[in-house]
């Protein structure tokens, strides 16, 4: 067995007779631990200190479950796995693939990986995909009502129609038919209408 750098088949052989955190197998025999079994400090520590105190972890759970606090199963589930997840990665330092060797095949490292990720965005303030939350109001956007519509009085709407064209209306605005009308909005003329008709009747 080599001195300094050891296999898997002979980590094993050291566990099965010494505890992970004695210091005497690593630094009494002068062996460097695995990457994986070493302690890792996180930015965290700094960034975010209440995934460090249960109080603030709480708070944390609650924001991203909201229906947590209605003892909602599915979100009961998901904040207990993020919670282990925090205390592991974060608390002791673990790294995902000694969480996966010390708690079972519940906590793949690539599970534990994508958890640590998505806890990273939301405390950023983003969603759990890394995409930034809407601004928008929830729900479809309300229809306008034929309540709502907005009517202009007829006299106000004269005024403004002198106002434009500097000219007095002394009679009534004619009402046309729309089906007289042309897509510009002025009135057909009467051999253009005259052989719509006949186009119609020719059908």
């Amino acid at each position: 067995m080599s001195s300094r750098k050891l296999s898997r088949k002979d980590n094993k052989r050291l566990r099965q007779r010494f505890d992970a955190d004695d210091t005497n197998v690593f630094t009494g025999m002068g062996i460097k631990a695995p990457r994986y079994l070493q302690i890792q400090r996180r930015p965290e520590e700094e960034a975010a200190p209440f995934l460090y105190n249960d109080t603030g972890t709480k708070e944390f759970l609650l924001k991203c479950f909201p229906r947590l606090a209605s003892k909602d199963p599915d979100h009961f589930h998901q904040a207990a796995f993020w919670y282990e997840v925090i205390h592991l990665y974060w608390r002791l330092g673990w790294t995902d693939r000694r969480i996966e060797e010390e708690r079972g095949p519940l906590f793949f490292a690539s599970k534990v990986g994508y958890t640590v990720q998505q806890i990273r965005r939301k405390i950023k303030g983003l969603r759990r995909n890394g995409k930034p939350y809407s601004t928008r109001k929830r729900g479809r956007p309300r229809k306008q009502s034929t309540d709502e519509v907005i009517c202009f009085d007829r006299a106000e709407m004269e005024k403004w129609v002198e106002h434009i064209l500097g000219e007095e209306i002394g009679s009534p605005v004619e009402i046309h038919d729309p089906r007289k009308m042309s897509l510009t909005g002025v009135p057909l003329s009467p051999a253009l209408e005259q052989s719509i008709q006949m186009g119609d009747t020719g059908k």
